[in-house]
């Protein structure tokens, strides 16, 4: 089992701790590890770096962006999802598809990856290359997020 914590990356201060997570496992932390942002009481926090301390205590680094402004199609979220979304700009990134997983190793595969290929919520058949633009793990509403742009590229199945 793992431990995590997230760190204000500010030398004035120390890097105060701002959030613990203990006992995680090895693909959980993973998965929290490979995300650039991360929100938790309303705030939206920017992972600057991250560390593996002596006993293995890995740190994430972050920096506040501000607040979070909540999509209008968003919504809560039980066991292990990503929801896939298209980037069109900050306060603009429609869902597309959600993903419900088993596992947090599986939810690697689609966080560590440069290029999905999703189908949009209520369309078969018809998948769209996504890449990636960045990747999130929102705590308020039990989810990670990838934002990724079409590349117009189609694969029909």
């Amino acid at each position: 089992m793992e431990n995590l914590e997230y760190r204000l990356n500010d030398n004035f201060q120390g890097y105060p701790a701002l959030f613990q997570y203990q006992n995680l496992d090895t693909a959980e932390l993973a998965c929290r590890m490979s995300c650039e942002y991360y929100i938790k009481n309303a705030e939206v926090y920017r992972v600057v770096s991250s560390a593996v301390e002596p006993h293995a205590n890995c740190v994430l680094y972050v920096e506040k962006e501000g607040s979070n402004h909540p999509y209008p199609d968003e919504k809560m979220y039980r066991g292990i999802t990503i929801e896939i979304r298209e980037f069109i700009s900050k306060d603009n990134s429609p869902l597309l598809d959600v993903l419900e997983l088993n596992y947090h190793t599986e939810a690697l595969k689609y966080l560590q990856s440069d290029f999905i290929y999703t189908r949009e919520i209520g369309k078969k058949g018809t998948f769209n290359e996504m890449e990636l633009v960045c990747t999130e793990i929102d705590e308020d509403r039990g989810n990670y997020v990838f934002y990724g742009k079409r590349t117009g590229v189609q694969v029909n199945r």
